[in-house]
């Protein structure tokens, strides 16, 4: 075993990752964790323990962090939090289960050493390993072009003028292209093509989602393998405080920043594409025209839950819990649930939710609030409204959707993120992310639709959406809940709010309902002007003087 070619083999996938074994004590171990240390790389060392060989199952590993903290986890179900990172060498057998998770409970690009080289061998964790191509102009030709164009010029059309001058790299979470499952030398040799022909700006492009640890831990090692300026390489998210949100998972993963980024109303525009009407005056939509009409409603309230995240499952069991499905429209998928502790598919929730799909951290009250409702009307589910085969993920404004707002008081909108990611141990939610404001076309959609709206979201959201130039409901419902950072009490806060506003009366309504029509016919308007939609804290285009 030549310690050189193990390392240099190691070294084309990256200069910062994981490296596994049962006994990290053995010379050649130590020979090629020094080796690496010597050529600038930062390892974690991952020391297994306490395996049994007869279900090769491990039940507590040991990590050894680049700065030399030892920490110890149970595992592999209930780990802690550690830092993260997208490549993994493991000296441990591949039929080990010990991986489950690993790196925000995110897989990783996972080699094992076998028959004297590296062998790259799929995603560690709980899914499958499905190998990704790179999205980019060769690959997908002007369908790319025109998608990065819309990306970046709908946010920041002033860079029209250097478009040329840039290499796009998606980043964001279709598998068949997701970045993370790229192998390192295919992205990396492709951007120094580019540059050698004189390209010298990099867009990792993440336009659709939150920030994303994985991803951007992939993007640094990236970046660590390039000779590039620090000031020509940017991040694109929909997270609106992306500056901010970017430094604090930096913080979280011990890393030092590597990328500008650049953010925005991403959305916004999405909606406006979907109604074909981006910028063109409201009497050219009218799958919207209509105004807000005063008077009674059928049902108490509209809320879409496609994805069945864990704080979407609480709202729809307070839901069942307060007897307000059967007078409301409420959709709810059974599809499966990522807990955070592994995925909670369909047949489990009747049998063992929550008991079995929570860390023994995360059994309490706060937590399970709710859940059980899921389990004990499992015969009633899924709830489906406006999701069909051919629209499976309904993200359009169209006209069939106008009867749910028009026969319902008000919305409630559970977005994409709810949990703070970052200050939690694995948390039960379905998507890790940071902690910024991730705007979707969730909360659009009320919007489009002229109906008033609680939020079910990251605190400052309802901040963001005021910052973007719309109005709230600030008097007739109590938004306070908007600055509550405490997950569990803004959770508590924002249902009892629910809860209170579910209660009035028609004449309740009716009382307020023309002060809910001045703000949802401006909210409507304004949706369809054109307005700066980017949140980038900084000056992009100068960046290319």
């Amino acid at each position: 075993m030549n310690v050189r070619d193990i390392t240099k083999q190691m070294t084309q996938y990256g200069k910062t990752f994981g490296l596994a074994f049962f006994d990290k004590e053995q010379p050649i171990h130590q020979a090629i964790y020094q080796d690496l240390c010597l050529q600038g790389c930062v390892v974690h060392l991952i020391d297994l323990k306490d395996i049994n060989y007869d279900n090769m199952e491990i039940s507590v590993y040991v990590v050894m962090d680049h700065d030399h903290t030892e920490k110890r986890y149970a595992g592999p179900r209930g780990s802690s939090f550690f830092p993260n990172w997208t490549t993994l060498f493991s000296f441990v057998p591949r039929s080990a289960k010990c991986w489950g998770n690993m790196g925000l409970n995110q897989q990783c690009q996972s080699f094992f050493y076998i028959d004297d080289k590296w062998k790259e061998v799929g995603y560690v964790g709980e899914h499958h390993y499905r190998p990704a191509t790179l999205y980019t102009e060769e690959s997908h030709g002007n369908n790319a072009y025109n998608t990065f164009e819309h990306w970046i010029l709908g946010l920041h059309p002033e860079l029209v003028s250097v478009f040329d001058r840039c290499i796009y790299i998606y980043a964001g979470t279709q598998e068949q292209h997701a970045i993370d499952r790229v192998p390192m030398p295919i992205v990396v040799d492709y951007i120094n093509s580019k540059l050698a022909e004189g390209r010298d700006k990099i867009f990792f492009i993440n336009a659709d989602e939150a920030l994303l640890p994985i991803t951007i831990s992939k993007c640094h090692a990236i970046i660590d393998m390039l000779e590039v300026p620090p000031n020509s390489v940017y991040h694109i998210t929909a997270t609106l405080n992306g500056t901010e949100s970017y430094q604090n998972l930096c913080n979280v993963l011990k890393a030092k920043a590597r990328m500008q980024i650049v953010s925005g109303y991403r959305f916004e525009n999405v909606v406006k594409n979907s109604m074909g009407r981006p910028g063109k005056p409201i009497e050219c939509c009218p799958s919207i025209v209509n105004e807000y009409e005063l008077g009674k409603r059928d049902k108490v309230l509209t809320c879409f839950n496609r994805m069945p995240r864990w704080h979407r499952a609480k709202i729809v069991g307070m839901l069942f819990e307060n007897n307000l499905i059967d007078n409301s429209f409420v959709s709810f998928s059974l599809s499966a649930i990522d807990t955070g502790n592994g995925w909670c598919k369909r047949e489990n929730w009747q049998q063992d939710a929550p008991d079995t799909l929570l860390p023994d951290d995360f059994k309490t009250e706060q937590w399970t609030k709710h859940i059980y409702a899921i389990g004990n009307n499992w015969d009633r589910l899924p709830l489906v409204i406006n999701r069909t085969v051919e629209r499976d993920n309904p993200v359009d404004i169209v006209e069939e959707d106008k009867q749910y707002h028009d026969n319902s008081y008000f919305s409630v909108v559970n977005e994409t993120n709810f949990y703070h990611a970052l200050q939690t141990p694995i948390p039960p939610i379905s998507m890790f992310h940071t902690d910024g404001v991730f705007i979707s076309e969730k909360l659009y959609k009320p919007i489009a639709y002229r109906h008033p709206f609680i939020v079910v979201a990251l605190p400052r959201t309802l901040e963001y959406i005021r910052k973007c130039g719309y109005k709230t409901f600030d008097g007739i419902f109590d938004e306070s809940y908007d600055l509550i950072e405490d997950d569990h009490e803004r959770m508590d806060a924002v249902i009892a709010e629910i809860l209170r506003v579910a209660r009035w009366s028609h004449e309740e309504w009716a009382k307020v309902q023309p002060e809910i029509k001045s703000i949802v016919d401006f909210n409507c308007e304004w949706l369809l002007q054109n307005k700066k939609l980017n949140t980038t804290d900084f000056d992009l285009l100068g960046q290319f003087n």
